[in-house]
């Protein structure tokens, strides 16, 4: 039996899509609704109903990354010119002189249009190309992309789910973002759940 509270979650969504009641007839109309409650329903691919209700283009665009050989994380930051830092991210990243390894890397920005648990993305980018599998970016890349597309960031939030470090005891990731008008990198919660705006940075190796 429909529990009273997922009819109010079901009310809410309505008011928060600002839906009219002509609307709402022509979504019954569709068969759409009718569709959604079918029990054979595959809800393991969101992005493709999407992408047929014209929500989302098919297409996405691929950046190409390459991590300079032996480059520090410190030298990553100094490159990408930030302006602004937050968390103690600067600080974290001046002081450590690990070097990373290079190389040709695909990369994709991972879209999912509403509120995402960090283990969620996850899951759903490593699912996303079975054949041809994508991973959850690290450090190095995040910094790579900042330093190489640094337009995009001032669009929206990136996030590195693979770049996790551990500060003030809590596990936490970087984010290319903006503060105000200016671009900033800084660290926040692993365990959010990140809003409907952030995108998800994934590479794989070139080939």
């Amino acid at each position: 039996t429909i529990t009273s509270g997922q009819l109010a979650c079901v009310l809410k969504l309505l008011d928060d899509k600002k839906m009219t009641p002509y609307r709402f007839a022509a979504v019954l109309a569709s068969g759409l609704l009718a569709d959604v409650f079918d029990d054979d329903i595959d809800f393991s691919n969101r992005r493709a109903v999407r992408v047929a209700l014209k929500l989302e283009s098919s297409r996405f665009r691929l950046f190409d990354l390459e991590v300079k050989e032996n480059v520090t994380l410190g030298s990553l930051i100094k490159a990408g010119r930030y302006v602004w830092f937050g968390n103690d991210a600067k600080d974290y990243l001046l002081s450590t002189e690990k070097a990373v390894g290079g190389g040709m890397w695909e990369a994709r920005l991972f879209h999912f249009a509403r509120s995402t648990l960090s283990k969620d993305a996850v899951k759903m980018i490593k699912a996303d190309a079975p054949q041809n599998p994508w991973a959850p970016a690290q450090v190095a890349h995040l910094l790579t992309f900042g330093e190489s597309y640094m337009g995009e960031q001032l669009k929206y939030p990136i996030v590195a789910l693979d770049s996790v470090v551990r500060q003030n005891n809590f596990s936490q990731v970087f984010v290319l973002s903006k503060y105000k008008v200016e671009r900033q990198l800084c660290l926040d919660l692993l365990d959010s759940a990140w809003e409907g705006n952030h995108r998800f940075l994934a590479v794989r190796r070139k080939v």
